[in-house]
């Protein structure tokens, strides 16, 4: 426990580090390009957010769950090598489409021409990103917190904000496309490092990979993990639906400047429930070893006591979004605190998530990833009809109740499934 303790500390502050950095990079758009730049930029963010996460293909929980659980052996190592390329083949194609296909996209669908060179930059990242997050992932696996926390979230937003930081500096300005260009330089330092990192690991037999080359036919397929993540690619991609679809759905459907106002409010909202991250990447592997050990009590425990730290952490932050809403939003340009109201309602939404726990890690590190994939699919296409249908009614508004309303029923479904599976309720005071 002591372990998971000091574990736990040094997530909380490089955590604390990537929730600065994402707030630094926010204000930085707002501060210092013109709203529809900051529209444009912010938008183009979440996209390579959301796509990063979706080409993991759901390898993201499985080599959590398998380095967890096994350590580096030569099938964790041959599984991992899979895997990513996979993920390499597959995001490929859809960037090579998606450059190709950039022009008409930023006309038709954003209805703006000057979003076409951004769009591109986003296409080119997302490779990059998604490898660097998929290797992040492994390095969690193997609880090295410190590079999993680097390579998931803080790397590569700190390098992005080094370097523009710089160029504003020396020019006096910085649009959306400078940005995004700064943004994918930046992932691509960090995938070649991520490579680096990993393979210099004694543990690792480097021979593998190159097997795998040598014989794709035979190597390449993996039934086995192609069941495991696949049920998790679905799960992700609707919590992905639940968590960003009326954030996308609004980027098509509002001026870029109500969208900024969006952006940051969901950014802020998000601070509450970066305390989960911080324990769910602590504790999933040891999810994962006591589940497999069936010491059912024990894994009871960790998660009770799990939420309600996670509960005491995010409520000072909660009561702030609260009742000082436009004061925290003046941290992003006077304007900006005309979405006070978006804050409050996504706040609340992101406490829910807190409150009912680290759900979605006990289904998925117990193995029933199948019921976490049923219980993401109802709330993700939930989500998305919510979302089109209340920003097109309502607007940013619309679109605020949408992310907070989807969230909330996707964590209450999953809690009552841990009861079902488990046994318990992964609540302090609810057995």
């Amino acid at each position: 426990m002591n372990r998971i303790f000091l574990n736990t500390i040094i997530n909380g502050v490089l955590r604390i580090a990537s929730v600065g950095i994402t707030f630094l990079i926010t204000a930085f758009a707002t501060r210092l390009m013109t709203p529809i730049e900051a529209g444009m930029f912010l938008f183009a963010l979440s996209l390579v957010t959301v796509g990063s996460s979706f080409f993991r293909m759901g390898l993201d929980n499985v080599l959590v769950r398998s380095f967890g659980a096994e350590g580096i052996t030569n099938e964790t190592t041959l599984r991992f090598a899979r895997g990513s390329i996979w993920v390499v083949i597959l995001v490929g194609i859809a960037c090579l489409l998606g450059l190709l296909l950039s022009e008409t996209v930023a006309i038709n669908v954003y209805g703006d021409h000057a979003f076409t060179p951004i769009l591109r930059y986003v296409c080119l990242t997302l490779p990059f990103l998604t490898l660097v997050c998929l290797f992040g992932f492994s390095f969690q696996g193997i609880q090295r917190f410190f590079i999993a926390n680097v390579l998931q979230n803080l790397g590569v937003r700190l390098l992005f904000v080094v370097f523009a930081l710089v160029v504003y500096f020396d020019r006096g300005t910085i649009d959306a496309k400078a940005a995004f260009e700064l943004f994918m330089f930046s992932s691509i330092i960090f995938s070649l490092l991520a490579v680096w990192l990993w393979y210099r690991q004694s543990a690792i037999d480097k021979t593998i990979i190159f097997d795998v080359f040598r014989r794709p036919k035979e190597s390449l397929f993996d039934g086995e993990l192609w069941k495991s993540s696949s049920n998790l690619w679905v799960a992700a991609t609707m919590i992905l639906l639940v968590q960003w679809s009326a954030n996308i759905t609004a980027g098509f459907f509002v001026e870029p400047e109500l969208f900024a106002y969006l952006s940051a409010a969901q950014r802020t909202a998000g601070l509450i429930s970066f305390v989960l991250i911080v324990i769910n990447m602590t504790v999933a592997p040891r999810y994962a070893k006591l589940w497999k050990a069936q010491k059912i009590e024990e894994l009871s425990s960790l998660a009770r006591n799990s939420t309600l730290v996670m509960i005491l952490a995010a409520m000072p932050l909660f009561f702030c979004a609260i009742f000082f809403s436009d004061k925290v939003l003046l941290l992003f340009g006077p304007e900006y605190s005309a979405g006070s109201h978006l804050l409050i309602i996504m706040a609340t939404g992101q406490m829910i998530n807190v409150a009912t726990g680290s759900v979605g890690y006990l289904l998925n590190m117990s193995g029933h990833d199948k019921d976490f994939r049923r219980i993401t699919l109802i709330s993700g296409i939930s989500s998305i009809l919510i979302a089109v249908g209340a920003t097109w009614q309502w607007g940013v508004e619309g679109a605020a109740y949408a992310t907070a309303f989807a969230i909330a029923m996707q964590n209450i479904m999953a809690l009552f499934m841990v009861k079902r599976r488990l046994g318990f309720f992964p609540l302090f005071a609810w057995r």
